[in-house]
């Protein structure tokens, strides 16, 4: 067997972070495959975490003909915002 030396290393996303990447792709009202992709969940990571957005009021759900939407509410760009100054505090 072969001695392979790898120093990669995987940031591991917290919940904090993983919301927070949901906030940021539905600021414009995103579908749900698009959150999926643009946040790199599975479906049952997207559901979990939607579930939580949704009865915290950080995101609303909105009906596009025969889609639903979800968009980042005032209380959700709060967050972001409040997520981004610790972000820097801890850089």
């Amino acid at each position: 067997m072969k001695n392979v030396n790898r120093t990669r290393y995987i940031r591991r996303r917290w919940g904090i972070d993983i919301i927070a990447c949901i906030l940021r792709a539905a600021r414009n009202g995103v579908k749900k495959t698009d959150l999926m992709i643009q946040c790199n969940l599975s479906f049952a990571q997207l559901k979990n975490y939607l579930s939580v957005v949704l009865k915290k009021g950080l995101v609303v759900v909105e009906k596009d003909g025969s889609h639903l939407l979800f968009r980042t509410s005032n209380r959700g760009k709060a967050f972001l915002e409040s997520y981004d100054n610790l972000e820097v505090l801890i850089e």
